[in-house]
């Protein structure tokens, strides 16, 4: 089990554990519970994705392989719009349940314990896509989507050498790259859709 997460700042939003003081009233803020699921903050996938999600446009996520939830919290925190949250391990689907209860955020995240394949990903594609997740399931969700592309796609947990097949992948959507960073041995890509597609 990840210990308890320090108080600190996310994406403007003040990320803290139920033990710590609350933020100061009109602070934006989630409180992360304690649990098994991946991604407590500090991971280079994580904050590269953290970094970008204040400027990308509003509408429904789906949070691919949610692990703690903490994406999918940050986007329901910064008022983005509704977040369906999914993992494969119910440890990660537990955690990030009890953190949007804590936060508030509840009613602005659903969660579920499936496989991308299991649930009809295609038909219920939402505006944007968040994945900081390994690239075979990367490979598994361009598939999952194939005809049913988002707006958006913020991908991580991609290394150097996956990078052209990910890509390719998320490109035959009809997604092209607009923005990259990497930290160390990762890498984040920003998709958006190609408009020249239609």
């Amino acid at each position: 089990m990840w210990p308890d997460p320090p108080a600190c700042w996310v994406a403007g939003i003040y990320r803290r554990s139920p033990a710590h003081a609350s933020a100061p009233q009109g602070t934006p803020e989630i409180i992360q519970t304690s649990g098994e699921g991946f991604g407590p903050g500090e991971h280079e996938t994580t904050m590269m994705c953290l970094e970008r999600l204040p400027g990308l446009p509003s509408g429904d996520a789906l949070d691919v392989g949610c692990g703690s939830g903490l994406l999918g919290l940050a986007w329901a925190r910064l008022g983005k719009g509704h977040v369906h949250a999914i993992d494969v391990d119910p440890r990660a689907t537990d955690q990030t349940s009890a953190s949007a209860q804590a936060s508030g955020l509840a009613d602005l995240v659903t969660v579920e314990c499936t496989r991308i394949e299991a649930r009809s990903v295609g038909r219920q594609v939402a505006s944007t896509i968040l994945a900081n997740v390994p690239s075979s399931v990367h490979m598994n969700l361009t598939d999952a989507l194939a005809g049913r592309r988002p707006h958006v796609a913020l991908i991580s947990g991609i290394r150097p050498s996956e990078r052209d097949a990910v890509l390719s992948a998320y490109c035959r959507l009809g997604l092209r790259r607009a923005a990259a960073s990497r930290r160390g041995r990762w890498e984040c890509h920003l998709l958006v859709a190609d408009r020249r597609d239609g």
